[in-house]
């Protein structure tokens, strides 16, 4: 790969100041100086052009994890589990863990196989309903914390996608407890589809309109893989957003700033979005509220969003906008990093 123009001429232009005014005992430590700069801007360009170059994935082989409880509320991420494999021609794996607080250090190892045993049964009892029936279904059962042992799984069984439904735990609860699904949207090095509290009952999923929140990083270019796939399965429009400051456009230079943003996604999503009915978009104010209104008011069926720590653990005074946008959206949302 050819190193960008841009960089060669401020490069080379900065070595050639240099050598008229250094001695030339000094060149060799300063042309080390000059390439550690240029191997670690280019570095970070391959990165980016990595991400938007970076093949859809195929989604065959999806992991719900479930908490077992098999309540209403807790199988609701079952019908886009079904709507997408049968898209796909997917694989599907129903996961549980045998939790932390389940699996205490004096429990019996005898103790520990009988629950393993008995969430084995409910996974297997799950794979027969009629929600997955044609499916190719496998379960799987594992001991320990979901930091652990999510990744485990997802590697050992190549998955391509998690699906997880979320509780909506707010306040106070959210700022101590935290949220499976926060922990799962972290360790998961896979994209995450999220299905909230707030979701209507859906007769078939589709994923029709697309919300991609951006903040211009490179990080928020992760989900885009993903964003394609659905987006060319199911001739979805996606909607490129990014949030300014509240009254952005009361500023001298407020048109410049929004112009500044939409050549920035335009570069940035454009390419690796063509052939998709794409729009850009600029709105203001409070970032998840931006995002939620923008949202339904497009009746969008999924909100994509690249994230970087945005589900840290321990007590979070202030969620990021991820984790709340996660837990009150009123359709799924997809996260990766």
């Amino acid at each position: 790969m050819s190193c960008p123009r841009n960089l060669k001429k401020r490069h080379v232009g900065t070595f050639i100041r240099k050598i008229h005014v250094t001695k030339v005992a000094e060149l060799p430590r300063i042309w080390g100086t000059i390439t550690e700069a240029f191997q670690e801007e280019l570095q970070a360009s391959m990165s980016i052009a990595a991400v938007s170059l970076s093949a859809a994935p195929d989604l065959k082989r999806i992991l719900l994890a479930t908490d077992l409880t098999l309540s209403a509320e807790s199988l609701a991420a079952l019908p886009y589990v079904r709507g997408i494999a049968d898209s796909f021609g997917s694989s599907v794996f129903l996961w549980h863990s045998v939790a932390s607080e389940e699996n205490e250090m004096d429990a019996a190892e005898f103790e520990l196989r009988q629950m393993e045993k008995q969430a084995g049964d409910k996974l297997q009892s799950l794979a027969h309903t009629v929600q997955f029936q044609s499916l190719e279904v496998s379960t799987i059962v594992t001991s320990g914390p979901v930091a652990s042992e999510l990744p485990k799984a997802i590697r050992g069984h190549d998955i391509d996608l998690v699906v997880a439904r979320t509780s909506g735990r707010r306040g106070l609860q959210r700022i101590l407890y935290g949220s499976v699904v926060d922990e799962i949207c972290r360790v998961a090095n896979c994209p995450v589809l999220t299905v909230g509290p707030y979701l209507l009952p859906r007769r078939e999923i589709r994923f029709k309109r697309i919300i991609l929140p951006t903040d211009l990083s490179q990080h928020s270019q992760r989900v885009l893989p993903a964003v394609v796939a659905l987006a060319r399965r199911y001739e979805a429009s996606v909607t490129v957003l990014h949030v300014l400051p509240e009254g952005w456009e009361r500023r001298p230079d407020g048109v410049a700033v929004k112009e500044g943003a939409q050549r920035a996604m335009a570069h940035s999503f454009g390419p690796r979005l063509s052939g998709l009915d794409v729009e850009l978009l600029c709105e203001a104010g409070e970032p998840v509220e931006t995002i939620l209104r923008s949202a339904r008011q497009k009746n969008a069926d999924l909100i994509a969003l690249g994230v970087h720590n945005a589900f840290e653990p321990g007590i979070q005074m202030c969620p990021s906008v991820a984790s709340r946008v996660v837990s009150e959206a009123h359709c799924p949302v997809l996260t990766s990093h």
